[in-house]
Protein backbone atom coordinates (compact mmCIF):
# COMPACT_ATOMS: atom_id res chain seq x y z
CA UNK A 1 0.00 0.00 0.00
CA UNK A 2 1.23 3.26 -0.78
CA UNK A 3 2.42 5.96 1.85
CA UNK A 4 -0.73 8.33 0.28
CA UNK A 5 -3.16 5.40 0.68
CA UNK A 6 -1.79 4.78 4.04
CA UNK A 7 -2.47 8.55 5.31
CA UNK A 8 -5.54 8.89 3.34
CA UNK A 9 -4.29 11.82 1.25
CA UNK A 10 -4.92 12.41 -2.15
CA UNK A 11 -1.45 13.35 -4.05
CA UNK A 12 -1.47 16.62 -5.89
CA UNK A 13 -1.50 16.11 -9.55
CA UNK A 14 0.78 18.88 -11.44
CA UNK A 15 -0.58 21.12 -13.32
CA UNK A 16 -1.07 20.17 -16.84
CA UNK A 17 0.05 23.07 -18.54
CA UNK A 18 1.67 21.74 -21.42
CA UNK A 19 0.39 22.64 -25.39
CA UNK A 20 1.51 22.80 -28.59
CA UNK A 21 4.19 20.71 -27.69
CA UNK A 22 4.36 16.63 -27.91
CA UNK A 23 6.26 15.75 -24.79
CA UNK A 24 9.22 12.43 -25.02
CA UNK A 25 6.38 10.72 -22.55
CA UNK A 26 4.00 11.28 -25.56
CA UNK A 27 6.28 10.54 -28.35
CA UNK A 28 7.03 6.90 -26.91
CA UNK A 29 3.59 6.34 -26.14
CA UNK A 30 3.12 7.21 -30.24
CA UNK A 31 5.82 4.66 -31.25
CA UNK A 32 4.89 1.94 -29.14
CA UNK A 33 1.08 1.63 -30.28
CA UNK A 34 2.11 2.38 -34.20
CA UNK A 35 4.29 -0.81 -33.54
CA UNK A 36 2.28 -2.72 -31.85
CA UNK A 37 -1.13 -1.60 -34.19
CA UNK A 38 0.76 -1.67 -37.69
CA UNK A 39 3.79 -3.86 -37.12
CA UNK A 40 7.11 -1.86 -36.84
CA UNK A 41 7.66 -2.26 -40.91
CA UNK A 42 4.31 -0.64 -40.67
CA UNK A 43 4.37 2.16 -38.53
CA UNK A 44 7.93 2.91 -40.02
CA UNK A 45 5.88 3.60 -43.69
CA UNK A 46 3.25 5.54 -41.97
CA UNK A 47 6.17 8.23 -39.86
CA UNK A 48 8.31 8.11 -42.74
CA UNK A 49 5.58 9.22 -44.93
CA UNK A 50 4.62 11.55 -42.64
CA UNK A 51 7.89 13.40 -42.96
CA UNK A 52 8.26 12.50 -46.92
CA UNK A 53 10.75 9.88 -46.20
CA UNK A 54 11.14 6.83 -48.37
CA UNK A 55 11.71 3.64 -45.75
CA UNK A 56 10.87 0.94 -48.62
CA UNK A 57 14.65 0.02 -48.08
CA UNK A 58 15.00 -0.44 -44.73
CA UNK A 59 13.63 -4.42 -44.38
CA UNK A 60 15.92 -6.09 -41.51
CA UNK A 61 13.77 -5.80 -38.49
CA UNK A 62 16.61 -4.46 -36.52
CA UNK A 63 17.45 -1.53 -38.93
CA UNK A 64 13.66 -0.98 -39.02
CA UNK A 65 13.26 -0.29 -35.15
CA UNK A 66 16.23 1.46 -35.56
CA UNK A 67 14.83 3.95 -37.95
CA UNK A 68 11.69 4.50 -36.36
CA UNK A 69 13.70 5.20 -33.07
CA UNK A 70 15.49 8.09 -35.15
CA UNK A 71 11.97 9.24 -37.06
CA UNK A 72 9.63 9.76 -34.02
CA UNK A 73 11.51 12.95 -32.31
CA UNK A 74 11.90 14.21 -35.82
CA UNK A 75 7.63 14.50 -36.16
CA UNK A 76 6.38 18.36 -35.58
CA UNK A 77 3.82 18.53 -32.43
CA UNK A 78 1.33 18.40 -34.67
CA UNK A 79 2.15 15.19 -36.66
CA UNK A 80 2.30 13.25 -33.27
CA UNK A 81 -1.07 14.41 -31.98
CA UNK A 82 -2.72 13.84 -35.66
CA UNK A 83 -1.42 9.97 -35.88
CA UNK A 84 -2.56 9.63 -32.36
CA UNK A 85 -6.28 10.50 -33.44
CA UNK A 86 -5.37 8.83 -37.07
CA UNK A 87 -4.69 5.36 -35.45
CA UNK A 88 -6.91 5.24 -33.16
CA UNK A 89 -9.18 1.79 -32.40
CA UNK A 90 -12.31 1.70 -34.30
CA UNK A 91 -14.44 -0.97 -31.74
CA UNK A 92 -16.31 0.85 -28.97
CA UNK A 93 -14.46 -1.43 -26.50
CA UNK A 94 -11.38 -0.75 -27.75
CA UNK A 95 -11.61 2.93 -28.40
CA UNK A 96 -12.67 3.41 -24.78
CA UNK A 97 -9.54 1.62 -23.68
CA UNK A 98 -7.09 3.55 -26.34
CA UNK A 99 -8.75 6.70 -24.55
CA UNK A 100 -7.67 5.99 -21.01
CA UNK A 101 -4.43 5.22 -22.24
CA UNK A 102 -3.60 8.17 -23.84
CA UNK A 103 -5.29 10.22 -21.34
CA UNK A 104 -2.81 8.62 -18.74
CA UNK A 105 0.29 9.77 -20.61
CA UNK A 106 -1.31 13.28 -21.28
CA UNK A 107 -1.67 13.16 -17.22
CA UNK A 108 1.83 12.16 -16.55
CA UNK A 109 3.54 14.24 -19.41
CA UNK A 110 1.12 17.79 -18.10
CA UNK A 111 -0.34 17.98 -21.46
CA UNK A 112 -3.36 19.78 -21.60
CA UNK A 113 -5.53 17.94 -24.27
CA UNK A 114 -7.84 14.67 -23.60
CA UNK A 115 -8.68 12.07 -26.06
CA UNK A 116 -12.50 11.51 -25.86
CA UNK A 117 -13.88 9.08 -28.12
CA UNK A 118 -11.03 8.88 -30.29
CA UNK A 119 -10.56 12.97 -30.71
CA UNK A 120 -8.48 15.10 -29.34
CA UNK A 121 -9.83 18.54 -27.47
CA UNK A 122 -8.49 20.90 -25.12
CA UNK A 123 -8.80 20.17 -21.54
CA UNK A 124 -10.14 22.92 -19.34
CA UNK A 125 -9.30 21.47 -16.03
CA UNK A 126 -9.74 24.71 -14.03
CA UNK A 127 -13.55 25.45 -16.07
CA UNK A 128 -14.09 21.29 -14.46
CA UNK A 129 -12.85 22.68 -11.04
CA UNK A 130 -15.45 25.86 -10.86
CA UNK A 131 -18.04 23.60 -13.03
CA UNK A 132 -17.75 26.01 -16.05
CA UNK A 133 -16.33 23.69 -18.52
CA UNK A 134 -18.84 24.47 -21.52
CA UNK A 135 -20.56 26.39 -20.10
CA UNK A 136 -19.69 28.63 -23.54
CA UNK A 137 -22.58 26.03 -24.88
CA UNK A 138 -25.35 27.44 -22.88
CA UNK A 139 -25.95 29.98 -25.21
CA UNK A 140 -26.52 27.86 -28.19
CA UNK A 141 -29.63 26.83 -26.48
CA UNK A 142 -31.63 29.65 -26.62
CA UNK A 143 -30.43 30.92 -29.53
CA UNK A 144 -33.35 29.97 -31.91
CA UNK A 145 -35.95 31.12 -34.31
CA UNK A 146 -35.12 34.46 -35.18
CA UNK A 147 -31.76 34.47 -33.62
CA UNK A 148 -30.73 31.54 -35.74
CA UNK A 149 -27.94 33.89 -38.11
CA UNK A 150 -26.08 34.82 -34.70
CA UNK A 151 -26.31 31.29 -33.40
CA UNK A 152 -24.08 30.10 -36.58
CA UNK A 153 -21.44 32.42 -35.58
CA UNK A 154 -21.72 31.63 -32.04
CA UNK A 155 -21.11 28.25 -32.95
CA UNK A 156 -18.16 29.06 -35.29
CA UNK A 157 -16.83 30.34 -31.79
CA UNK A 158 -17.37 27.56 -29.87
CA UNK A 159 -16.05 25.36 -32.72
CA UNK A 160 -12.79 27.60 -32.71
CA UNK A 161 -12.52 26.93 -29.28
CA UNK A 162 -12.75 23.27 -29.43
CA UNK A 163 -10.60 22.97 -32.75
CA UNK A 164 -7.07 21.20 -32.04
CA UNK A 165 -4.74 23.66 -32.25
CA UNK A 166 -7.15 26.01 -30.51
CA UNK A 167 -7.79 29.30 -32.92
CA UNK A 168 -8.12 32.15 -30.08
CA UNK A 169 -8.93 34.96 -32.42
CA UNK A 170 -11.25 33.22 -34.36
CA UNK A 171 -13.13 32.47 -31.33
CA UNK A 172 -12.72 36.16 -29.74
CA UNK A 173 -14.02 37.60 -33.28
CA UNK A 174 -16.91 35.16 -33.65
CA UNK A 175 -18.52 35.41 -29.83
CA UNK A 176 -18.55 39.06 -30.09
CA UNK A 177 -20.01 39.32 -33.98
CA UNK A 178 -22.52 36.79 -32.26
CA UNK A 179 -23.40 38.98 -29.48
CA UNK A 180 -23.46 42.20 -31.46
CA UNK A 181 -25.76 40.15 -34.24
CA UNK A 182 -28.06 39.56 -30.96
CA UNK A 183 -28.66 42.86 -30.20
CA UNK A 184 -28.97 43.87 -33.54
CA UNK A 185 -32.00 41.59 -34.02
CA UNK A 186 -33.61 42.93 -30.56
CA UNK A 187 -33.43 46.47 -30.84
CA UNK A 188 -34.01 46.02 -34.86
CA UNK A 189 -31.33 48.88 -35.60
CA UNK A 190 -29.11 46.99 -38.32
CA UNK A 191 -26.50 49.89 -37.87
CA UNK A 192 -26.55 49.82 -34.07
CA UNK A 193 -22.79 49.03 -32.65
CA UNK A 194 -22.44 46.30 -30.38
CA UNK A 195 -21.79 49.48 -27.21
CA UNK A 196 -24.52 51.32 -28.32
CA UNK A 197 -26.74 48.94 -27.77
CA UNK A 198 -25.65 47.23 -25.00
CA UNK A 199 -25.48 50.69 -23.13
CA UNK A 200 -29.29 51.38 -24.46
CA UNK A 201 -30.41 47.69 -23.52
CA UNK A 202 -29.17 47.85 -19.63
CA UNK A 203 -29.09 51.88 -19.13
CA UNK A 204 -31.23 52.21 -15.71
CA UNK A 205 -31.00 55.01 -13.04
CA UNK A 206 -28.08 52.72 -11.00
CA UNK A 207 -24.78 53.42 -11.40
CA UNK A 208 -24.16 49.89 -11.49
CA UNK A 209 -26.02 48.78 -14.20
CA UNK A 210 -24.67 51.69 -16.21
CA UNK A 211 -21.35 50.06 -15.54
CA UNK A 212 -22.46 46.77 -16.55
CA UNK A 213 -23.25 48.16 -20.41
CA UNK A 214 -20.27 50.37 -20.26
CA UNK A 215 -18.49 46.67 -19.26
CA UNK A 216 -20.14 45.06 -22.04
CA UNK A 217 -19.41 47.92 -24.38
CA UNK A 218 -15.82 47.37 -24.07
CA UNK A 219 -15.80 44.06 -25.72
CA UNK A 220 -16.25 45.43 -28.76
CA UNK A 221 -13.28 47.84 -27.89
CA UNK A 222 -10.67 44.77 -27.07
CA UNK A 223 -11.74 42.73 -30.10
CA UNK A 224 -10.88 45.50 -32.29
CA UNK A 225 -7.32 46.11 -30.76
CA UNK A 226 -5.96 42.60 -30.91
CA UNK A 227 -4.27 42.51 -34.38
CA UNK A 228 -5.50 39.64 -36.41
CA UNK A 229 -8.89 39.47 -34.20
CA UNK A 230 -11.06 41.98 -36.08
CA UNK A 231 -8.47 43.91 -38.18
CA UNK A 232 -5.36 43.25 -39.74
CA UNK A 233 -2.70 41.42 -38.12
CA UNK A 234 0.24 44.11 -38.19
CA UNK A 235 2.32 42.60 -35.60
CA UNK A 236 2.33 39.29 -33.65
CA UNK A 237 -0.11 39.48 -30.66
CA UNK A 238 -0.29 36.02 -28.79
CA UNK A 239 -4.15 35.39 -27.47
CA UNK A 240 -4.08 32.44 -25.17
CA UNK A 241 -6.60 29.82 -24.99
CA UNK A 242 -7.90 30.86 -21.40
CA UNK A 243 -8.19 34.23 -22.45
CA UNK A 244 -10.21 33.42 -25.79
CA UNK A 245 -12.50 30.89 -23.20
CA UNK A 246 -13.19 33.99 -21.12
CA UNK A 247 -14.55 36.03 -24.03
CA UNK A 248 -16.58 33.53 -25.21
CA UNK A 249 -18.05 32.55 -21.91
CA UNK A 250 -18.79 36.26 -21.29
CA UNK A 251 -20.53 36.74 -24.70
CA UNK A 252 -22.12 33.36 -24.26
CA UNK A 253 -23.79 34.79 -20.58
CA UNK A 254 -24.52 38.13 -22.33
CA UNK A 255 -26.52 36.83 -25.44
CA UNK A 256 -28.72 34.77 -22.78
CA UNK A 257 -29.49 37.58 -20.43
CA UNK A 258 -30.14 39.80 -23.69
CA UNK A 259 -32.19 37.31 -24.73
CA UNK A 260 -34.19 36.19 -21.52
CA UNK A 261 -34.40 40.08 -20.59
CA UNK A 262 -35.40 41.87 -23.43
CA UNK A 263 -36.28 39.31 -26.75
CA UNK A 264 -37.20 35.56 -25.20
CA UNK A 265 -40.61 35.70 -26.66
CA UNK A 266 -40.25 37.33 -29.56
CA UNK A 267 -36.93 35.17 -30.44
CA UNK A 268 -39.27 31.83 -30.42
CA UNK A 269 -40.95 30.47 -33.27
Amino acid sequence: MSLESRLGVTPRQHDRTVVEHAPQLVRLFLREHLAEKLGPKGALTLVGAELDEDTSNYTSPTWVSGRLDELIPQLDWLSVYRLLEQEAPKGETKRAWYDQKVNEVFARARVAYEMVNGHLQRLDETGAEFDVAGDERDALEVMIGRYRPAREEYLRAVQALDAFPVRPKDAIRESVNALEAVLKIITGRDSVSLGDAASDLVRDSTPWRNALGASLKSLYGYVSKVPGARHSQYIDAEVTTAEAALVVRICGAAIVYFIDQHGNASGRE
